[in-house]
């Protein structure tokens, strides 16, 4: 099935003389967007995947983590010997325990790895702890921490100062109070190797280490962050009484890049400081007031994926994803408004709570906007409407195709939007891609081992509909690119006429390029319906007046034929989703 629409037989009954140069004024009023350097991929946090048993012996990884290796022979083993060095007597395995395998990753013959296990009373138990990939046996002491309300997490470092190293943070809630801790940590030859918050192995009986450890974790908390963790300080308020906070942000400690460092100085941490604010009383994970440090942030970045210069003073608009830190598959959204000359957010543009289903590709779509149509909030003012229309996945990264509907007149009534979105990065990667008009048709198929998406689009001004253009797109090893040379197919069809203009449909008509220009003369006379594997040409009646009614049975538009744009067979694959 493809998404067609038979050429329309009569125009707009509103007719007003007009010139032909109000049409193209109008189509190039539609592609005046910016193209937006795509943003650089975002390291956010690993998902988590858990195993529920009854008589618990093994647990398996489920995830990566940013810059984790994959681990060696030692993966099927080391879950094993994590479990059987963990002290678990305070659980209660009345209903038995189950465990979740945080992250792992290789040294030289060993696994680094981090277990939880946990009771169906929301206790749990963290064990991180090297093994022997030839033995599975254990290289030494297993570290371990517990908490209750709360879960663990953790990410694998390839390379911290050298070593594979692990970052986690152990954190839990009570009537209201949370406290916590986090440590990195690597393997040496003498044991687990703490880098911070202290230096050196806080195993060890009245170490300097664990004191200092200790002590600094009585006075602060510490929730996952882009690449690293976002450090909170205790306050005195009378937290239960609501006098105020019980965390407030003191700095974030960075051990990997991500492309946050290139944000402005200044704006991660007011996004951290108004998250806290706007989200204390009610819009959190625990829909309670008075909480404080509930939201990991995951990622902020630009809307437009163009990070301004370190001196920009304007105003930007800025994405931002949180995770709630208590392991519910529940995150919080927002668009903000900042304003670099003043250092701080002028206005909340948009935010949505809700599971990651729930604000899933609703979410996702109105982000791709965001990245794709310049002035976006000036265009988009009143009621928008981002509908996916169809989602093509492969591996952890999903095609999106979205409608969006909701602008004036003058900007598209229902705009094409193409992007791919990468689960673990959680933002969209490499160019969007927009076909903009009124009719918004698409067709999608299979070839050659890839995914093909054809997308046309047309403008209606006055009466006189005018093609607004063509994309073809092939979507194969998550990565997407547009297609701008003709197929021999579409050459030896017998269909196009042989000129520069029809060899160059493909590209965009309102480019600057030489090609550009000869597109936008064939779609000023032509308009495309997609189907599989090509689509149906028309050209424009000469003896159809746009301004004054048509005689009867005199369309606007004339069948020219069937375009074949792929050289080998084509099976339909149109569809909403996988």
């Amino acid at each position: 099935m493809t998404n067609q629409a038979v050429p329309p037989r009569t125009p707009f009954s509103t007719h007003l003389s007009r010139s032909a140069r109000e049409t193209e004024l109008r189509l190039r009023s539609i592609f005046q967007w910016k193209k937006k350097r795509p943003p650089v991929l975002l390291m956010v946090l690993a998902a988590l995947a858990c195993l529920s048993c009854g008589s618990l012996v093994s647990c398996q990884v489920e995830g990566a983590s940013p810059d984790a290796a994959s681990v060696g022979s030692g993966e099927s083993t080391v879950w094993d010997a994590l479990r059987a060095g963990a002290d678990l007597t305070g659980l209660d395995d009345s209903e038995g325990l189950a465990c979740t395998a945080l992250a792992s990753v290789s040294g030289d013959g060993y696994t680094l790895a981090a277990l939880t296990v946990h009771d169906w009373q929301s206790n749990y138990v963290l064990v991180i702890g090297a093994a022997d990939d030839g033995t599975g046996e254990l290289l030494g002491p297993v570290f371990q921490t517990g908490a209750s309300g709360g879960v663990p997490f953790c990410t694998a470092l390839e390379g911290y100062h050298g070593a594979p190293a692990l970052l986690y943070t152990a954190n839990g809630m009570s009537q209201g109070l949370s406290w916590g801790e986090a440590g990195l940590v690597s393997w040496s030859e003498k044991g687990l190797d703490w880098s911070w918050p202290a230096e050196g192995d806080i195993l060890a009986e009245g170490s300097q280490a664990r004191a200092d450890y200790d002590a600094y974790w009585t006075d602060h908390l510490a929730l996952m962050a882009p690449g690293g963790v976002d450090v909170f300080a205790r306050t005195d308020h009378a937290v239960t009484d609501g006098d105020g906070p019980q965390w407030v942000p003191d700095h974030n400690e960075t051990f990997w890049y991500t492309d946050e460092q290139n944000l402005p100085t200044g704006v991660y941490y007011q996004v951290r400081v108004w998250l806290e604010e706007f989200t204390r009383n009610q819009i959190n994970p625990w829909d309670s007031r008075n909480a404080s440090a509930v939201w990991q942030i995951a990622s902020l970045v630009p809307a437009d994926g163009t990070y301004p210069d370190r001196n920009f003073e304007g105003e930007a608009v800025y994405n931002l994803t949180a995770r709630a830190d208590n392991g519910d598959d529940l995150y919080f959204t927002a668009s903000l408004l900042f304003d670099h000359g003043a250092g701080q957010i002028t206005q909340v543009l948009d935010y949505a709570m809700g599971a990651g289903a729930e604000l899933g590709s609703s979410y996702q779509a109105l982000q791709l906007a965001r990245r794709t149509i310049a002035d976006f909030d000036l265009i988009y003012i009143s009621s928008p409407q981002f509908t996916p229309l169809l989602t093509r996945s492969q591996g952890a990264r999903t095609l999106m195709l979205v409608s969006a509907q909701g602008a004036p007149h003058v900007a598209g009534l229902n705009n094409l939007l193409l992007g791919v979105w990468d689960e673990r990065e959680q933002v969209f990667v490499g160019e969007s891609f927009l076909v903009g008009g009124d009719a918004g048709l698409y067709s999608t198929w299979d070839s050659g081992g890839a995914t093909w998406l054809l997308c046309t689009n047309s403008v209606t001004f006055q009466g006189d509909e005018t093609g607004s253009g063509i994309g073809l797109f092939r979507f194969s090893g998550g990565e997407l690119e547009q297609v701008l040379s003709l197929p021999q197919a579409a050459l030896d069809s017998g269909v196009l006429p042989d000129t520069e203009e029809a060899r160059y449909l493909l590209y965009s008509p309102f480019g600057d390029s030489e090609q550009s220009r000869y597109s936008a003369d064939f779609w000023f006379t032509h308009r495309a319906v997609p189907g599989t594997g090509g689509l149906s040409l028309y050209e424009k009646n000469p003896a159809y007046n746009p301004y004054s009614p048509s005689p009867e049975g005199v369309d606007q538009w004339q069948y020219v034929g069937f375009v074949p744009l792929t050289d080998v067979p084509a099976e339909d694959t149109s569809g909403g989703t996988d």
